[in-house]
This record gives C-alpha cells, sequence and structure tokens, in this order.
C-alpha cells in the first residue's frame, strides 16, 4: 500500500494548510523552518537549534547575565510543571501555530533541553519517578492504581530532601497526581505551605459536554460558565504571588503545578479566538502506521476511542484548536508567575526548572492522549534557570541555549542537589545536569529510559528510539531519517548492530507488581471485545462476550470514519463468548488495502472499538 500522507477531515484538507495570518504569529520570529505552512519536520528543528545559544538560533536579543560577585546564601529552587504539554511551543517547533510568548522568553535566560524525555507516560507514575529520582522499573510504579507507599515506602522525597536540609517548602496545584489518591497522605509531611485547590471550572462540567459533542472520559472543551477567578489555575497563581512577596528567613524549594493543558480543555474564551478551527493544522499520519507495530503496542493504541470519537463526529481540528487554545492558557498562566518571581526580592537567586509529566499525542501514529513509548507520548520540553547568584560555578547565568543531549525526568532530583550544595540520595537513578548547563555540548552517552506499565521500555538517543516490549517484540526509529516514526526497522539487517548495542542498554531490574498488564492502566477495567490473529492477512475473528440475549451490530471503519463493511446489523444473538469472521472485504466483496480499521461492536446499551491491522 502507499503510504501516503493524509488526514482524518480531509475535505479540510486545503483549507487547514493555510497559514493563519494572524500578527502575533508574524510577531514570534522563529525560525523560518516552523513558519512553513504545514507541520515542522522535527529531526531538521532540533538540528536547526543543536548546541547554540537560543539568541542566534531565534533571533532573540541576549538576556542580562547579572553583576557583581556571586552570593553565597543556598540558592531557592521554583520548581513549575504543566501538565499534560507536549512540544507545541514556539522555540520547540512542534506545531507551527502555537503561541507561546512566555516560554519562548525564557528560552532567553536558560537551557533548553530539545531532547528531554518523561519515565513513564502518565501522571500520576511520572510525579513519582520525578519527586523520589526512581525509574519505575526499579520503584514498580508503573501505573495510576499502584501506590508509592506500598512500593517505595522508605523512599525520600525531593521536597521533603530539601526540607531536612533546611529549607521552606511551598507546594501549590499539581505537584503529585490528586494529592486526596495518589500523593503522599495529604502531602502535609511535605510542605510548610501549600494549596490543592479544586477545579471549579471542571466539577459543573466533568460528565457533561461544552463542545455539543458526547464526552468520552472527559474529552471536551470549552469555556465554562465560571467566573475566571474560581479557575483552579486562577488559585494557584494568585496564591504563588503572594507567597512569593512574603519574607522568609530560610531558603525556599517552592513546587507549582499548572494542570492545563490536561484534558478537559476548558479556557477563557479569549484563547480559543487565537486559533480559528477553519485555520488549524493538522499532524500528518498515514493510515497503516500501526502495521509494523508489534501486538502490545498497539493495543496500547488509544484504549479510550478517541479516534473512533473523533472520526465519528468529524473534530479533528478542533481538538488541536483546543488544545493549542489551553497551551495558549498554561503560557499566560507561566508567564505571570515567572514575571512575579522576577520582581520578587527573590529572583537573582532562585533556580527556576519548568517541566512537563510527559507529552501527548494528537492523532499522531493513529494515537490520542499518552500511555505509549513513542516521541509524542515521552518527549516533553523542559527548561532549566541558573540565577547570577551561582555565576562563580562554571554556569553562565541569564543565558540562553539549547541541549541537544538525552535527559530524563529523573535526572532533575540530583540536578538541584548538585546545584544547592546537598548530598545526593543514593537511591537517585538520575544524573546531574549541571554538566550541560555549563556546556550544552559536553560528553553525555546516557540515553533517556521510558517504562509503560511492566517491563516495556523505550531507550532514546540523539538518534534512535528503541522499544522492547515484555514479550520480546521490538521497535527501532532512526530520527535521522525518520522523524516521525512512521518505519520500524528493528529487523532490518542493516541496524542489526544498532539494535543489538541498545537491547545491551535496557534496564536489567524490573520490579513486578501485582496487577494485570493487560488491564486498563487508568481504570483497572478489563476489556472484552477481542480480535485474533491481529494482525492478519487473512480471516480475522471478532470475540465478544455477552451477559444477556441482545440485538448487536458489528462495524468496519477505515481510520477516516468510513464505513467499509457491516458485518451485523442488530442481529440477535444469545449470552456468552460469540464470534464473527471478517475475511478483509468491503462490503462489495473487494479486498480493502492493508492498512489500520476500526471495528466497532455494539448493543443496545453500550459499544466497544478494536483496532485490526490488515496484512497486505
Amino acid at each position: 500500500m502507499d503510504r501516503g500522507c493524509l488526514d482524518l477531515r480531509p475535505e479540510r484538507a486545503e483549507r487547514a494548510r493555510r497559514r493563519p495570518s494572524r500578527p502575533e504569529y508574524r510577531a514570534l520570529s522563529l525560525p523560518k523552518l516552523i513558519q512553513a505552512d504545514s507541520m515542522p519536520d522535527r529531526r531538521q528543528f532540533l538540528t536547526s537549534l543543536g548546541g547554540a545559544a537560543i539568541g542566534s538560533a531565534l533571533a532573540f536579543r541576549p538576556a542580562p547575565s547579572g553583576s557583581g560577585k556571586p552570593r553565597t546564601d543556598p540558592p531557592n529552587v521554583f520548581f513549575l510543571s504543566i501538565d499534560d504539554i507536549n512540544d507545541w511551543i514556539g522555540v520547540y517547533g512542534g506545531h507551527p501555530q502555537a503561541y507561546t510568548p512566555n516560554l519562548d522568553a525564557l528560552a532567553q535566560r536558560s537551557t533548553m533541553f530539545t531532547k528531554a524525555y518523561c519515565s513513564v507516560p502518565l501522571c500520576h507514575p511520572s510525579r513519582i519517578a520525578t519527586m523520589t529520582g526512581i525509574r519505575p522499573h526499579n520503584s514498580g510504579v508503573y501505573v495510576a492504581q499502584v501506590g508509592w507507599q506500598e512500593q517505595i515506602p522508605g523512599a525520600v522525597h525531593l521536597a521533603d530532601h530539601f526540607r531536612q536540609h533546611g529549607y521552606e517548602t511551598l507546594a501549590g496545584g499539581k505537584v503529585y497526581h490528586h494529592t486526596d489518591r495518589f500523593g503522599p497522605p495529604g502531602e502535609t509531611w511535605l510542605w510548610d505551605q501549600q494549596l490543592f485547590p479544586p477545579r471549579l471550572e471542571h466539577n459543573p462540567n466533568i460528565d457533561g459536554s461544552l463542545n455539543g459533542i458526547p464526552a468520552v472520559r472527559g474529552f471536551d472543551w470549552g469555556t465554562p460558565q465560571v467566573p475566571i477567578e474560581e479557575y483552579g489555575d486562577e488559585k494557584v497563581v494568585a496564591w504563588c504571588l503572594d507567597r512569593l512577596n512574603e519574607p522568609r528567613t530560610k531558603p525556599f524549594f517552592f513546587a507549582a503545578g499548572i494542570f492545563k493543558p490536561h484534558l478537559p480543555w476548558y479556557a477563557p474564551q479569549e484563547f480559543f479566538d487565537r486559533f480559528p478551527v477553519e485555520d488549524v493544522i493538522l499532524p500528518t499520519i498515514i493510515e497503516d502506521d500501526l502495521v509494523d507495530v508489534p501486538r502490545i503496542g498497539r493495543n496500547f493504541v488509544d484504549r479510550y476511542t478517541r479516534t473512533e470519537h473523533i472520526a465519528e463526529h468529524g473534530i479533528w481540528d478542533d481538538a488541536v484548536a483546543a488544545y493549542l487554545a489551553t497551551i495558549s492558557y498554561a503560557d499566560d498562566l507561566v508567564g505571570r508567575l515567572l514575571a512575579g518571581l522576577a520582581a520578587s526580592p527573590y529572583a537573582d537567586n532562585t533556580i527556576v526548572v519548568v517541566w512537563s509529566d510527559h507529552g501527548f499525542h494528537l492523532g499522531e501514529k493513529l494515537h490520542w492522549e499518552k500511555n505509549a513509548l513513542w516521541e509524542e507520548a515521552t518527549r516533553i520540553p523542559l527548561f532549566i534557570q541558573v540565577p547570577p547568584s551561582l555565576g562563580g560555578s562554571g554556569i553562565a547565568p541569564g543565558r540562553g541555549q539549547a541541549s541537544g543531549r538525552t535527559v530524563e525526568l529523573v535526572d532533575l532530583f540530583p540536578t538541584l542537589t548538585d546545584l544547592c550544595g546537598l548530598p545526593t540520595p543514593e537511591q537517585c537513578d538520575g544524573r546531574s545536569l549541571a554538566p550541560l548547563l555549563a556546556n550544552p555540548e559536553a560528553e553525555w552517552d546516557r540515553p533517556a529510559v521510558s517504562t509503560w506499565m511492566y517491563k516495556n521500555h523505550s531507550l532514546r538517543t540523539e538518534r534512535y528510539r528503541f522499544i522492547q516490549y515484555r514479550d520480546g517484540t521490538e521497535e527501532l526509529y532512526d530520527h535521522e531519517v525518520d522523524p516521525l516514526e512512521w518505519t520500524n526497522v528493528a529487523g532490518d539487517p542493516a541496524y542489526a548492530a544498532v539494535r543489538d548495542a541498545l537491547v545491551a542498554r535496557l534496564p536489567q531490574t524490573n520490579r513486578p507488581v501485582d496487577i494485570d498488564p493487560d488491564l486498563d492502566p487508568e481504570t483497572g477495567e478489563n476489556l472484552s471485545l477481542k480480535s485474533y490473529p491481529n494482525p492478519s492477512a487473512g480471516p480475522v475473528n471478532i470475540e465478544f462476550v455477552l451477559r444477556e440475549p441482545t440485538e448487536v451490530s458489528v462495524t468496519i471503519f477505515s481510520m477516516l470514519g468510513r464505513e467499509v463493511r457491516q458485518l451485523a446489523d442488530g442481529r440477535s444473538f444469545a449470552p456468552g463468548v460469540r464470534s464473527i469472521p471478517w475475511d478483509g472485504t468491503d462490503d462489495t466483496g473487494a479486498r480493502l488495502p492493508g492498512g489500520m480499521y476500526l471495528c466497532v461492536v455494539r448493543t443496545l446499551e453500550t459499544h466497544e472499538t478494536r483496532r485490526i491491522v490488515l496484512l497486505p
């Protein structure tokens, strides 16, 4: 099959490729590459940054580097997370319409890591790995149902480590994942001051649908009818700004968490107005992208039927616009926090770290959200700003620079202890990034490790991504020629030496945990619809379980949402395990081309979806 590029909304393809004419995008002075009328080539954009100073790469004016002798006071730490944000940030070049002037400005005065990766592509385990410095394959904290208290009860947490060494600790917003369930008990032993406000803009709408489309697990967007000051993130920002203006007698470790752009995508209307749906540029995909992906990798794809939902309602461009809008809102919130810090008495002695817990797919590799081991789910933005007080440490403060070395979130714990002159706990799996802050091109032979559920690992070097699943199946992508990870070369003899070298660097410890690896990673629900063999060049058996007699419809769709085969239309079935074969043909009896298809089984009360890979 021709692996040509396509849109899920082909009728809008021409319109989507038109460049928006809004003046704010032209004013960003971003590299020429990302002003193209299509999604940028990730490899070319990152190469354009290299290890050079951000000022030259982005035509920014150099920021002041500070003056005077370095201070001897212990530096403060402002540790700011942005939930679920991928590389759709101006300076990262992930999307040509991203509008993030505050994060772009931060790049002028910090080290921006262009190849930074999460330890786990899910909020709770990623944050536990970050706050303890322990990778999930050593802790056993793989998914949302596994608490750190049971797995690593003696672990030292980042904030508590600073507290034990004389720091005041403060936290506002989402630092751990939903403090009542996943964070340390009440988190009160971690923080001297804290605010974890309810998100009132979500509560009235979480089971509803502001976008006018039936919601699927909170997959919604719009502007709630709630005063803006009642937004959870607004409360967090106001509280943090107040704390930054308070006098302090001790250095502080201050963690702040912005919830946006986590779903649902709720934001003030002005941010949606920046991204008219009719002008949105969509990611480029290929319909048979998952043909060469092993079974476990395909099973991770879009467990919440986002693709079916989007195809059914024709809302891919609406979703992309909403994500861009909430990223822009998050950038506004970040800007206010950083401006408040800059105006505070602590500006010249505070280390600033801005990070995300994981990336996010919006249709790339036919996947939505996180929960996968590919580039979009694992790559994160990461900025570290060093204050003038550390100017004598060999690190140039206030200078914008980019490092293309592969780093990971577990590196933050030892980095901060190193910069602040504290001992680093032996539990930490990461490595201090201080050498890269001093020289972004310093020698660094260390791949980034990401893990998704038990014994499924991804290694990311500066050129390659290697994935090995728990059953031994593999993926290998050469980013020098395949930045969108479309072609799995794990079985290509030309890459045998590369593959063997990467296998040798996989984690050797895989701490077992009492959880079924096939369960839904967030809810623990078991999914009853099955298809086998899958992938298949011949007949596929579609199996489902019925608890009582009912009428069932079984339909096959293309990834564009076009119905190609009706296998059952309200047919009556008795209770039990039932199966319907599909021979890979459409309703006319013609053989369908190889690629990915959606199988939807509906009863009067529910429906489930599975992907089927039809081999050529």
